[in-house]
């Protein structure tokens, strides 16, 4: 009986957290996936203003956007598809790890792309 009742625990809590996955997964690009998943939404918000207190000059919404954007689906903005974005902006993140320093902020250890990310979150 124990035995049941932990398989059936561990069953929802995957489906749960898939369910959960594929929810945040329809958000915009403003989400970072990744650090998303160590960070609430507050930290997030206190690492993207923080980002955006060492960097004035990325301090818009327009900014912002046009960093992150930029190159995705050949950088068509009217075509970009957030899972598809979302998709190519974890490559991108993966591949600032790789071949740059990460940025610490706060603590945390994030990509460009992630503080600004958060960034963007933080002036929602």
């Amino acid at each position: 009986m124990t035995l049941v009742a932990a398989a059936s625990g561990i069953v929802l809590t995957v489906f749960y957290s898939r369910k959960d996955d594929s929810k945040r997964r329809k958000l915009s690009i403003i989400d970072p996936m990744i650090l998303s998943s160590f960070c609430d939404e507050q930290t997030l918000r206190d690492i993207g203003q923080s980002y955006r207190d060492t960097n004035p000059d990325e301090n818009s919404r327009d900014k912002l956007m046009r960093f992150l954007t930029k190159g995705l689906n050949n950088g068509d903005k009217s075509s970009i598809n957030d899972s598809e974005a979302i998709n190519e902006l974890e490559l991108r993140i993966e591949n600032e790890f790789k071949e740059t320093d990460p940025l610490i902020i706060k603590g945390w250890v994030v990509s460009k792309t992630e503080a600004r990310q958060c960034a963007l979150l933080s002036l929602s």
